[in-house]
């Protein structure tokens, strides 16, 4: 008797290990969730990557000074950074669904107009509209996506699926470039890259997603919200630490995309003469390859940390990283050499996937900022996190390389110390 209890323990061991290890049904919801942070991600990733490609060539054609040239740089990330902090109380209001709507529509006439308007300040608007329709919709479309999944093994995988199309998008922005920016010119060159991204997901949203407006979404299969409003201790300090976190992350990647243009410029040394078509300065050809092949870096690093999170704790893996990056960056001033530059920012850039992933499953899941103020805290973290972004694109657009770079290589030792403060993350 007592070899029969132990064997029907056995079994029922057994059949528990087969049932955890059993992969996650997707419901027809789920797949929908993922094309959707697919599209949505692939287009923010465009849009943020695609001032590094295009902002060179319209300074030189509406013959803009360097201060003109910085504030084109930055508009876009400041206007994303004070979209973001309104978008978690916005969606709670109105809705997910609808706020996502909103900013999608809008998002079209305001590429048209930056496409086609050539004077300065309509542009700047353009721009700044732009960046606010991205605050609007980067937290809230992940707020939406995470609340709406039918249970966390499945919304892990979309998550990572999303994120990677970030730097795909990047990707997309610089090889199209290299492709047709002299040919098309930068106004229909936006068009092309931009506007078609808009167009499916409201067209999902509108036949697909009917029902995930408010803030208490009406999907009864719905596993990822527990039931009642669940509350979290030190919820102010979560959010700033990971706001913070995420903001040395953006500085360091968000640097990246006017960073790389501008040290490859720094290595030539032939100047264009005045009144001249700007040819020699602005970012072209090969330089394009080279830009959209250390964004690539991003996408490995986000892969790479999906199939090592699981073996290393987040405290001990930030601090490696960390301190690659401090490494990376130090023999980033070594910029004498293309080479030099290309391997380092390749490696920076992959280190900075590691970083982005990370935050990525910390914001999506639900029990880190609780129910009850999940879209605020959201759009707060998100929100910090684009100040740090901001800051590394102001740094670039009127601060000497070098005095970037030591700045970069501080903040990165600096990161170091939050990491081993963030002891409520696993």
């Amino acid at each position: 008797m007592a070899n029969s209890d132990a064997q029907h323990g056995k079994d029922d061991t057994e059949i528990t290990y087969l049932v955890e290890r059993s992969e996650p049904f997707w419901t027809q919801m789920d797949k929908f969730l993922a094309v959707f942070g697919v599209l949505m991600t692939l287009g923010q990733g465009v849009e943020i990557n695609l001032p590094g490609v295009i902002n060179q060539q319209i300074s030189c054609d509406l013959e803009l000074s360097s201060w003109q040239e910085g504030i084109l740089d930055c508009i876009l990330y400041l206007t994303l950074a004070v979209a973001l902090v309104i978008s978690g109380p916005l969606s709670d209001w109105f809705g997910r669904r609808e706020l996502i709507l909103f900013s999608l529509y809008i998002s079209i006439p305001s590429t048209v107009v930056c496409a086609i308007v050539a004077q300065y300040y309509t542009l700047i608007l353009s721009r700044a509209l732009i960046g606010i329709c991205l605050g609007l919709n980067v937290s809230t479309g992940f707020v939406m996506i995470t609340e709406v999944a039918s249970n966390k093994a499945v919304l892990q995988k979309i998550v990572v699926i999303a994120a990677t199309m970030f730097p795909i998008g990047g990707v997309w922005a610089a090889g199209l470039g290299y492709l047709l920016l002299d040919l098309l010119g930068w106004r229909i060159f936006i068009l092309v890259t931009s506007l078609p991204l808009f167009v499916p997901p409201i067209f999902m949203l509108h036949f697909c997603f009917k029902g995930t407006a408010g803030k208490q979404l009406q999907d009864e299969q719905n596993q990822i919200t527990p039931k009642g409003t669940l509350t979290v201790p030190n919820f102010v300090a979560r959010v700033i630490k990971l706001g913070l976190f995420d903001a040395l992350n953006l500085f360091q990647g968000w640097l990246l995309i006017l960073l790389v243009p501008a040290l490859i410029q720094s290595l030539k040394t032939k100047e264009a003469e005045p009144n001249s078509d700007c040819s020699v300065t602005v970012t072209q050809g090969a330089d394009f390859l080279l830009l959209g092949t250390v964004t690539s870096a991003s996408l490995l690093g986000k892969v790479f940390m999906h199939f090592i999170r699981e073996r290393i704790r987040f405290r001990k893996l930030q601090v490696i990283v960390a301190s690659l990056t401090v490494l990376a960056f130090t023999g980033m001033i070594a910029k004498e050499n293309l080479a030099v530059v290309f391997v380092t920012n390749f490696i920076v850039k992959f280190l900075n996937g590691i970083d982005s992933m990370a935050f990525e499953f910390i914001i999506c899941d639900i029990e880190y900022l609780g129910t009850e103020r999940f879209a605020v805290g959201s759009g707060v973290v998100n929100a910090i996190s684009v100040a740090g972004g901001w800051l590394g694109t102001v740094m670039i657009a009127f601060i000497p390389i070098s005095y970037v770079l030591v700045t970069s290589i501080v903040l990165s030792a600096l990161k170091i110390l939050l990491v081993l403060s963030m002891t409520e993350v696993q």
